[in-house]
């Protein structure tokens, strides 16, 4: 991937290692209870969800000016990804949804990790 850099530029990337799967909702769960975090999506109120999620349209949700197909779901958040109604009861072993760049890097953090970088990511 190149980010429209052209001509691309060969880089060298030195070894590091990363986890083979994503963070679960379980293993996020952990982590909010142990720190007492609170995501950015909860502080907002909402967050965007992918609209072929969700059960039924609602014009009063607002849409992303520049991705229609992105919802702004109000009460949407990590432990309820598609709003106040749904939860992840039975979603503990899927990935967790609804974290910013912030609230992964404390996650690392907590975990004594840290997100790769540009480089490492592409």
């Amino acid at each position: 991937m190149d980010d429209g850099v052209y001509p691309a530029k060969e880089v060298v990337v030195r070894p590091y290692a990363i986890d083979k799967t994503a963070v679960t909702n379980l293993e996020f769960e952990i982590f909010v209870k142990e720190k007492k975090w609170t995501t950015g999506a909860e502080k907002n109120g909402w967050s965007y969800v992918l609209d072929s999620l969700l059960p039924t349209a609602n014009p009063s949700y607002l849409v992303d000016p520049h991705d229609s197909h992105w919802v702004a779901v109000p009460g949407a958040y990590w432990r309820n990804p598609l709003g106040l109604n749904s939860t992840i009861t039975n979603l503990m072993s899927h990935p967790v949804v609804h974290v910013n760049y912030k609230d992964a890097a404390a996650y690392c953090k907590w975990r004594g990790l840290r997100l790769p970088g540009d480089r490492e990511y592409e």
